[in-house]
């Protein structure tokens, strides 16, 4: 049920379809006693909500899910729920609590050795950081995202995104042609990649 969701949802782009599945999921995790299974469900049901713009429903579900994932104590799931619970108070505006989210997402990340993670935190609180205005600790903040994949020798969709996103962060700072290097960067991975919508925000930036 879970992975016939997930492929309605992120897949195919139909989060309607998915939240039934995820429903009946959750029930039956509830019914067998297994919490761990239903922090997954609920932080799932968070993301469908969150893709479809009801982001009370998705705080609710996150906030859910972490309660539970706080009493089990895995650091990755924590981090997992945290950064998405950062993303819903992005979405509504709430820009002190979505970093304070992204900043335990970043601890979680650390004491699991999760480098890969761990930048991925970093980047979006030097996200948050462009949306209050604080240019220079934004591009602080996805400069070590991006020092940390370059050291992993990473290549992928997150690369693109970090660099397109620093390179918008150095122009906002002023910085327009250390900014036009790593957006044509970001470009020619998005071509790589074969990843239009990555090329289309770096273009836009």
């Amino acid at each position: 049920l879970v992975n016939l969701a997930s492929l309605f949802n992120d897949t195919l782009g139909r989060p309607d379809d998915a939240l039934p599945l995820l429903r009946e999921s959750l029930q039956i995790r509830r019914e067998s006693g297994n919490t761990a299974g239903e922090a997954s469900v609920l932080n799932n049901l968070g993301v469908v909500h969150l893709a479809k713009g009801n982001f009370d429903e998705a705080q609710t579900n996150f906030e859910r899910a972490l309660e539970i994932r706080e009493k089990k104590v895995v650091p990755t799931e924590m981090a997992d729920t945290l950064h998405n619970l950062g993303e819903t108070h992005s979405k509504t505006g709430q820009y002190d609590q979505s970093l304070k989210d992204y900043e335990r997402a970043l601890q979680f990340r650390r004491d699991a050795s999760d480098k890969r993670g761990g930048a991925i935190e970093s980047y979006s609180m030097g996200t948050i950081l462009d949306y209050k205005g604080r240019y220079g600790s934004a591009v602080k903040a996805k400069e070590e995202a991006l020092q940390t994949f370059r050291d992993l020798k990473l290549r992928e969709m997150w690369l693109g995104e970090i660099l397109s996103g620093l390179g918008n962060s150095l122009t906002l700072s002023g910085q327009f042609d250390e900014a036009k290097k790593y957006l044509d960067e970001a470009a020619s991975v998005g071509r790589e990649l074969n990843n239009p919508s990555l090329v289309a925000q770096t273009t836009r930036f």
